[in-house]
């Protein structure tokens, strides 16, 4: 791409193709805003936000990253059919709370390849240390930490009834 100007779609579009080609697919089911994700029961994920344009030819990625539990959003859908119109995702934490993610976070229309690639190396790294089983889930919370960080930062503000439900829901797994 020669043009320093760029979209959200050919950035969106370049961010699917890495993410893709290390297993992360886009999806969204239960009412959930589209996020990247594997098909496993318990899967980590990142949900692209805003994409914000800066001088000199410079994007900024934004978006968060958390832990889905399948069985749970069917429950949390099931019992409110309101839910389908705002369901919130159950653990959020903003990519910029993350230095190895803020200091990669930014792309330019002539390098956007090798800035997406860099981007989504650093984040697919992330992703996998991430609970990916119920028992990883539980033990996770447990220890009261995810990525490393206190499991509370991943309450988000909206979110906060449905992250006490979770919480609640991992604590009764097996």
């Amino acid at each position: 791409m020669s043009s320093d100007s760029l979209t959200r779609a050919q950035i969106l579009s370049k961010l699917g193709e890495a993410m893709l080609a290390r297993g992360w697919s886009l999806n969204s089911f239960s009412g959930l805003p589209e996020f990247f994700a594997n098909t496993e029961l318990v899967t980590p994920y990142y949900s692209a936000g805003d994409i914000r344009p800066f001088e000199n030819g410079w994007y900024g990625l934004n978006g968060h990253i958390g832990v889905i539990h399948r069985e749970f959003e069917e429950i949390w859908t099931a019992r409110d059919e309101n839910c389908w119109k705002e369901n919130l995702l159950p653990t959020v934490l903003l990519i910029a709370n993350l230095k190895a993610l803020r200091e990669v976070a930014y792309v330019r229309a002539d390098t956007l390849a090798s800035d997406i690639e860099r981007f989504v190396a650093i984040l697919h790294e992330i992703l996998c240390k991430m609970p990916q089983s119920e028992g990883e889930l539980k033990a996770a919370f447990e220890k009261g930490q995810l990525c490393d960080r206190p499991i509370e930062e991943f309450k988000g503000y909206s979110q906060r009834p449905k992250f006490a439900e979770f919480r609640q829901f991992v604590e009764k797994l097996p």
